[in-house]
């Protein structure tokens, strides 16, 4: 029997980093630059051994160290056309990137316009959003397809505004302001689905719902979790063909799952519990009631990988669990540091490597961003990176503000291509 929190609200804003309980505050950033893509490629070469210069890993000796080896090539967003030209409206507020097939990488970008300040509790209404999708051939390096979207008013009724969901094959899912989308991997629409009433007005994010979308990474199932303004959470399996209901759940108070994954035709999420002690990892398989998925699973979901392993960001510090569907654990490691950040991570779906990122440091005085690729298999991280973290400044009035953007991370399926983003600019390694 589970308790949970009926009033509890999490925010999954990708833009907020943890770090010893103090919550850093990002600042959005306007895209500038020229209208045309430039590339930059580099002769990769991963597999070369710098650890005389350098320093060999403190945390696994086995690891190729790639500290210094430049990526296979690199862009930076603001050069894209059909993003420069979204951004016009605002800074950007959510970034999405991740790899829908092995040489077919997405970026996705919500931009938004700031409120009018005299608008009261109407604020929300007097906000416009542009939305874009762009998908990169990372073997050519260059821009294969985009989509923008522009003119969204009013709040979206897609949690998070804007989220990119890979079903297997090149296919995948997104949800954009009010609609979800299943996209071909020719990037053409074969499922829509509206989450607002067709003519609605605008809304003012006071009186809707909002729709959080979740997908098995191979394609099986997925799932729409609708949180009601009457403080309560409807949970449907959805066809990740049609985008329509299958199956709906009995309903439980509002943000009952915290953060949630679906591999196959089970649910695994963190609860949100009334009393604020950590539990295991729910475990809620299509028909069955829900049940803990192991006494040591107790962690932040992060990722799913290859053949139906979790990854779980735990503590102390940048430590992490690879888990199986059954409870088994795989692999249990730590990076400890002075204040080192929870670890990010992105899985490689048809692979049983994950990719994680962590930071060492804080702010004011900085620090290093850490770069691994796990593989569950060998049990251990078999490739590393470290990049200077880079800190903006501006002035708020009288008060000069330090903020840090953490990267956002991408794998491949096959776990042989990584992309970073940070400062800007992605870029792409091939990984042994």
């Amino acid at each position: 029997m589970y308790d949970y929190a009926t009033y509890q609200e999490l925010v999954r804003l990708p833009q907020n980093y943890y770090n010893a309980g103090v919550r850093i505050k990002l600042s959005a950033f306007v895209l500038r630059g020229v209208n045309q893509l430039k590339t930059r490629w580099y002769l990769s070469i991963p597999t070369i051994l710098l650890s005389p210069i350098f320093g060999a890993s403190t945390n696994c000796q086995d690891a190729s160290d790639s500290r210094s080896v430049k990526p296979a090539f690199e862009f930076r967003i603001s050069d894209i056309q059909p993003v420069h030209e979204s951004s016009s409206v605002g800074p950007a507020c959510v970034t999405n990137l991740i790899f829908v097939d092995n040489d077919r990488l997405a970026l996705g970008m919500y931009f938004s316009s700031p409120p009018d300040p005299n608008a009261g509790q109407d604020f929300r209404r007097t906000v416009r959003s542009n939305a874009t999708i762009v998908t990169f051939d990372t073997e050519a390096g260059k821009v294969a397809k985009f989509k923008t979207w522009t003119g969204l008013a009013g709040e979206p009724a897609v949690s998070g505004k804007l989220r990119i969901l890979p079903i297997g094959k090149g296919n995948f899912i997104a949800g954009v302001h009010d609609i979800i989308f299943r996209f071909s991997p020719d990037f053409e629409i074969q499922a829509e689905r509206l989450l607002r009433p067709e003519g609605a007005g605008i809304n003012d994010g006071l009186h809707e719902d909002y729709w959080s979308l979740h997908a098995d990474v191979k394609g099986r199932s997925a799932m729409l979790m609708r949180f009601s303004t009457e403080l309560t959470e409807r949970d449907y399996w959805i066809s990740p063909l049609t985008l329509h209901d299958e199956q709906r759940l009995d309903e439980l108070p509002r943000y009952v799952h915290a953060i949630s994954i679906i591999v196959d035709q089970t649910l695994f999420s963190n609860w949100n519990h009334s009393d604020g002690v950590s539990r295991p990892i729910t475990v809620e398989e299509r028909g069955t009631q829900p049940r803990p998925l192991c006494a040591e699973c107790i962690g932040a979901i992060s990722a799913t990988l290859g053949r139906n392993l979790i990854l779980l960001a735990t503590h102390p510090g940048a430590s992490y669990l690879v888990v199986d569907t059954n409870g088994n654990v795989i692999l249990r490691q730590s990076h400890p540091g002075n204040r080192t950040s929870a670890v990010k991570s992105s899985g490689g779906a048809d692979s049983n490597r994950a990719a994680i990122s962590y930071f060492d440091g804080g702010i004011p005085e900085g620090g290093i961003l850490h770069f691994a690729v796990v593989d569950a298999d060998a049990h251990k991280e078999i490739w590393e990176h470290e990049q200077k973290m880079v800190l903006e400044k501006s002035r708020v009035g009288p008060f000069q503000a330090t903020a840090f953007a953490p990267p956002v991370i991408a794998l491949s399926p096959n776990g042989h291509k990584l992309a970073i983003l940070t400062s800007g600019v992605v870029q792409v390694y091939f990984i042994p």
